[in-house]
C-alpha cells in the first residue's frame, strides 16, 4: 500500500501525523535515514515489559522501528520504572539488526500508525547533544511556514484539512526534513560514537532478529505470581504451574520453608522461563555482565 493511499483509508493516521508536524516533531523515516546516513547491522538492546513480547516478535525483520540503545552507563534502563521505558516486568531483549540514526541520549521518540519514530520538541531536553536536534526542529519548521503549500492554506488548521492537502502537507514537511537532516549529518553521526552517554543513548532500530531475552529472577516471580495461568498460554509455556506459591521463592520467610521446598520452587521457575526462552538472572548486575 502506498503512503498516499494509506492516509486515504485511514485517517486516524493521516490527523495523528499532522498533529506530529503541527507541533514540530522530526519524522525519522528508514528510508529517509538510508538515504543520508549509514546503514549500522550489528547487536543493540530493546528493553520493554514481557506482555509486549508477542508484539516485538512480529516486528522482526520489518521496517517497523523501536527504540533500543548499545551504550549505557547505568543500570537503571534494566530495572523496573525506568524513565522512558514501559514496564513493570522488564524484559531485556538482544537484537542484531539495523539502524541509521541516534542520539547519546534518551530523546523519547513517538510512534505514528505506521511505525515511524518522530522526535517531540516537547521532551527535547538540556541531554540534547549540545542542543543539536533543538536547533534541527527550528529549522525544519522555520523552511515549511514558507513552502507553497502553507502559503495557500493560510491560517487553516493542518489538522482539519482534506486527504488531498493533507498528503501534500506531510510531503512537504518529509522533505524538507530530509534536506535539513542531510546538512546536519556529520553532527548526528558524531553522536552515535560519543563515549560518554546520559543513562543510556537511543537508536531506532529496525529490520532486526531477537537473539536472547534476558529477565531478573524476581520480576519473573511476580509476573508469575500474579498472572497464573490467564498469560502461561501466551508466553508458549505448557508446564502446569501446579498450586505451587512462587511468592514463596523470594519470600523473608523462606529460610523456614527448608531448602527442598526452596530448591524445587527454583527449579520449577527455571523450567518455566526456558519455555518461555527467557534467561533468568539473580540481580541487575549479573544481567548487565552477560551483555559485555
Amino acid at each position: 500500500m502506498t503512503f498516499k493511499k494509506y492516509l486515504r483509508l485511514n485517517e486516524v493516521g493521516s490527523n495523528r501525523i499532522l498533529y506530529f508536524i503541527k507541533n514540530q516533531y522530526i519524522p525519522l523515516t528508514p528510508k529517509m535515514l538510508e538515504r543520508i546516513f549509514v546503514i549500522h547491522k550489528e547487536i543493540y538492546y530493546h528493553v520493554t515489559d514481557i506482555n509486549n513480547t508477542k508484539k516485538l516478535e512480529k516486528l522482526q525483520g520489518t521496517k517497523k522501528q523501536i527504540s533500543c540503545f548499545n551504550n549505557w552507563s547505568s543500570t537503571a534502563i534494566f530495572e523496573y520504572g525506568a524513565d522512558g521505558i514501559n514496564n513493570s516486568y522488564p524484559v531485556t531483549f538482544t537484537l542484531k539488526g539495523s539502524y541509521t540514526f541516534g542520539a547519546s541520549s534518551d530523546i523519547f521518540t513517538e510512534q505514528d500508525p505506521q511505525g515511524r519514530r518522530w522526535i517531540s520538541p516537547l521532551d527535547i531536553t538540556d541531554n540534547d547533544n549540545g542542543g543539536l536536534f533543538s536547533k534541527i526542529s527550528e529549522d525544519i519548521n522555520k523552511i515549511f511556514k514558507k513552502s507553497k503549500i502553507m502559503k495557500k492554506i493560510g491560517e487553516i488548521d493542518i489538522t482539519d484539512t482534506d486527504n488531498k492537502t493533507s498528503y501534500e502537507i506531510i510531503k512537504t514537511y518529509m522533505d524538507i526534513t530530509e534536506k535539513v537532516l542531510l546538512k546536519y549529518k556529520d553532527k548526528i553521526e558524531d553522536t552515535l560514537t560519543e563515549p560518554e552517554v546520559y543513562e543510556y543513548n537511543e537508536i531506532m532500530g529496525y529490520n532486526f532478529k531477537i537473539i536472547s531475552k534476558k529477565m531478573i529472577e524476581d520480576d519473573f516471580v511476580k509476573y508469575i505470581n500474579l498472572n497464573a495461568r490467564r498469560i502461561i498460554a501466551s508466553l508458549g509455556i505448557t508446564t502446569d504451574i501446579g498450586n505451587y506459591e512462587f511468592e514463596m521463592y523470594t519470600s523473608t520467610d523462606m529460610v523456614h520453608q527448608g531448602p527442598e521446598l526452596h530448591n524445587k520452587l527454583k527449579k520449577k521457575l527455571y523450567k518455566l522461563a526456558s519455555e518461555a526462552n527467557i534467561e533468568l538472572f539473580s540481580d541487575v548486575d549479573e544481567l548487565e555482565q552477560s551483555l559485555d
